[in-house]
């Protein structure tokens, strides 16, 4: 389940040069974030009020919880989009069928 708006999220990963694993903690600020895609539904991140660094796409979001809801996949301005776990684990599974 996506987090709902004013929810703290952490992002952990690394960044561009580092070697040692990163942690930032921001809050969702829209947890539907629709924008145009190439097919007729439009594409759903999770945006992120975030210190996000260059290099950090990719890392997983976590909820308060400690359970994953999202990938990191683009700083934009001072926010951070993040494509939702269930996502991501479709196109992982798309992806290992060939389908």
């Amino acid at each position: 389940e996506l987090p709902a708006q004013g929810d703290w999220v952490a992002v952990c990963g690394t960044t561009q040069h580092a070697h040692e694993t990163v942690g930032v903690v921001g809050l969702v600020v829209q947890p539907r974030q629709a924008l145009p895609s190439l097919t007729k539904a439009p594409m759903h991140f999770m945006q992120i009020a975030s210190p996000t660094l260059p290099g950090m796409s990719g890392s997983m979001v976590l909820n308060e919880c400690g359970e994953v809801v999202g990938m990191l996949a683009k700083k934009f301005e001072e926010f951070g989009l993040a494509l939702p776990i269930t996502f991501v684990i479709d196109v992982a599974r798309k992806l290992e069928t060939g389908t």
